[in-house]
C-alpha cells in the first residue's frame, strides 16, 4: 500500500508540474533528434576507417569548440538576459538579437579566414600533425554553420518557443541522417563527403530558421530598440566570460590525446566521447527549460528555488538505476553496435556516465546561481576547472591514455556542479 501511495504520489507531482511537462516536451522531441543521431554515428563507425575516424573527431571538435567560444557563449547568456526581459515586457529584443549575431558573425568570419590561410599550422598545434589540416579547415567551416543553428535555438529558448526549438533540432538531424545513408548506400561515406555535407545541410538549416525567427511584430519594432549590445555585456559581461571558460577547454581532451597518444587511441576515445555526447544532450533539453525558467521574476524567490532543488535531487538520484545497469549488462550490446569494433571504449564509456549522473542530478544548480547574478562565483568556478582539466590531462594521459582523458574530463566538470551544490546550500542557510 506504501509503494503504491508513493508511486501515485511521484505521478501527480510529474503530471502536475508544468516545468515537468515542459522538459518532457522538449526531451521527447530530444529523443527523436538523438535517434537519428545514433543511426549516424552508428554509420560512421561502423563504416570509416580508424584513420578516417580519427579526423571525423578532430573536425568536430574544432567545429563545436569555436562556435562554442565565438557564439554559444554569447547566445546563452543572452537566453538569460532576454528571458527576464520578455517575462517583464512582453517584448522579443530582436534587435539584441541581430546585433549580439552580428557581433559574433564578424568575430568568427575573421578567425575563418585565419583558419583557412593557417590551416596546416593550426592542425599541428591543436593536434600534433600537418596531415590534419583538412579536418581542421572543415571545421572551421562546420563551426560557423553551427553557430547560425545555436543562435536561433538561443531565441527560441529566451521565449520559452520549444515547439519550433525541437523543429531546429530535428530538421539539422533528419537532413544529416539522409544524406549520411546516400553516401553509405553508394559507397561514398568518407570523411571528406560527411563533413562537406554537414557543412553543407548546418548552413542551409541554419540560415532558413534565421530568417524566419528574426521576423518583426508591431510590438517588437516600437520596442525593440531599447537594449543596446552594450547594456547587455555590462549586465552579463562576467557571465560571458564563465561561459567562455567552459568552452576553452571543452576540447582539451582530444587536443592532447591527438599530441600524447596515437590515431587509434584518439578513435576510441572519440567513439566513447559520441555516446557520452548524446548522453549529455538530456542536460541540454533540461537546460534549455529551466534557463529560461529561472529568470523570470516569479523564480528569483530562495524559497522557490531550494523547493525546487530539493523535489529536483528526490527523484533524479535514481536515475542512477538504469545507467548502472547498462554499464554492469551493456558491454555486448555496445560491442554489438559498433559492429564488433572499438571494444576498448566501452570502460571510457563507464566513466563518462558517472559524469552524465552527476550532471543530471546538479543540472538546475548553475542556472539558479545564474538567476542570483553571481556571475564572478561561476566565472571563478570556470577558470579552476580549467587548470584542474589541463593538469589531469597532462598527469593522466600518457599514463592510461583515452581512460585517464576520460577521468579529467569528469572530473572537471563534476567539480563545478558540486561545488555549485554547496554555493546554492549555503546560501539558503544564511
Amino acid at each position: 500500500m506504501r509503494t503504491g501511495t508513493m508511486l501515485s504520489h511521484i505521478r501527480k507531482t510529474i503530471i502536475g508540474s508544468p516545468t515537468v511537462r515542459k522538459i518532457a516536451k522538449v526531451y521527447l522531441g530530444d529523443i527523436v533528434s538523438k535517434a537519428m543521431m545514433l543511426v549516424s554515428a552508428l554509420l560512421l563507425i561502423r563504416v570509416l576507417s580508424v584513420e578516417e575516424y580519427a579526423f571525423f573527431v578532430a573536425f568536430y571538435s574544432v567545429a563545436l569548440l569555436f562556435s562554442n567560444l565565438l557564439g554559444n557563449s554569447i547566445n546563452v547568456v543572452l537566453v538569460r538576459f532576454s528571458a527576464e526581459m520578455f517575462s517583464k515586457t512582453g517584448v522579443r529584443p530582436i534587435a539584441l538579437y541581430r546585433t549580439a549575431l552580428g557581433l559574433e558573425s564578424l568575430a568568427y568570419l575573421i578567425v575563418l579566414v585565419a583558419g583557412c590561410l593557417f590551416a596546416g599550422k593550426i592542425g599541428s598545434l591543436m593536434f600534433g600533425q600537418i596531415e590534419y589540416r583538412w579536418p581542421v579547415l572543415l571545421g572551421f567551416l562546420s563551426g560557423f554553420a553551427l553557430l547560425l543553428i545555436n543562435a536561433t535555438r538561443s531565441f527560441y529558448q529566451a521565449e520559452e518557443r520549444f515547439n519550433p526549438y525541437i523543429l531546429t533540432l530535428w530538421m539539422r538531424q533528419a537532413f544529416f541522417l539522409t544524406v549520411i545513408v546516400i553516401l553509405w548506400r553508394v559507397g561514398s561515406l568518407t570523411f571528406i563527403n560527411v563533413a562537406v555535407s554537414m557543412i553543407v545541410v548546418d548552413s542551409l538549416v541554419g540560415i532558413g530558421l534565421l530568417v524566419t525567427s528574426l521576423r518583426r511584430t508591431k510590438s517588437d519594432v516600437a520596442q525593440g530598440e531599447t537594449v543596446s549590445l552594450r547594456g547587455f555585456l555590462s549586465a552579463s559581461g562576467w557571465l560571458v566570460a564563465y561561459f567562455l571558460a567552459l568552452a576553452a577547454f571543452e576540447r582539451v581532451d582530444v587536443m592532447m590525446l591527438s599530441h600524447m597518444t596515437s590515431e587509434t587511441e584518439l578513435a576510441v576515445y572519440g567513439v566513447a566521447f559520441r555516446y557520452y555526447s548524446m548522453a549529455m544532450l538530456t542536460l541540454v533539453s533540461i537546460s534549455a527549460v529551466l534557463r529560461p525558467k529561472f529568470s523570470r521574476i516569479e523564480m528569483l524567490d530562495y524559497t522557490r528555488q531550494i523547493g525546487f532543488v530539493n523535489r529536483w535531487l528526490k527523484y533524479s538520484v535514481w536515475v542512477i538505476v538504469p545507467i548502472a545497469l547498462f554499464d554492469l549488462f551493456g558491454n555486448s550490446l555496445f560491442l554489438w553496435l559498433n559492429g564488433g569494433r572499438y571494444g576498448e571504449a566501452f570502460p571510457i564509456w563507464i566513466i563518462f556516465s558517472i559524469g552524465v549522473w552527476i550532471g543530471l542530478v546538479c543540472s538546475p544548480l548553475a542556472n539558479i546561481l545564474i538567476s542570483r547574478k553571481m556571475f564572478r562565483a561561476l566565472f571563478s568556478l570556470g577558470c579552476i576547472a580549467f587548470v584542474v582539466d589541463l593538469l589531469l590531462n597532462l598527469f593522466l594521459i600518457p599514463r592510461y591514455g583515452g581512460t585517464g582523458a576520460a577521468i579529467a574530463t569528469v572530473s572537471s566538470f563534476s567539480f563545478i556542479n558540486l561545488t555549485c551544490f554547496v554555493l546554492v546550500k549555503l546560501k539558503s542557510n544564511r
